[in-house]
């Protein structure tokens, strides 16, 4: 398994403890049944495809961000040949969060 498979899985499994957390808290704060989420008319298939759509969709996020890191990753190692591995990661990190934060902010 290669590391941008890795990052979709890893992003997978994210998606689902959050969604984990977020039904099992509101069925415990409402005291419905698990039932509740599954819907009657096709037993559950709906709901199954929901989670299932999801989850493919945030592992194709996941292992879009991996191969858009290490492509900045190798861009900037042929630019600045003599910057070592750690120091460039971090940099890259530094970068890729702060257009991040920019992209996100409302100002």
């Amino acid at each position: 398994m290669n590391k941008n498979t890795k990052m979709g899985v890893l992003f997978v499994g994210i998606w689902n403890l959050f969604l984990l957390i977020l039904f099992g808290t509101y069925l415990i704060a409402t005291k419905r049944p698990f039932e509740y989420f599954i819907d009657e008319e096709t037993n559950g298939m709906i709901s199954l495809a929901f989670l299932i759509l999801w989850s493919a969709i945030w592992f194709a996020i996941g292992k879009h961000i991996s191969k858009d890191i290490e492509a900045k990753k190798h861009f900037f190692k042929e630019q600045y040949p003599l910057i070592g591995n750690e120091e460039t990661n971090k940099i890259i990190r530094n970068i890729y969060f702060l257009k991040l934060k920019a992209m996100l902010q409302m100002d």
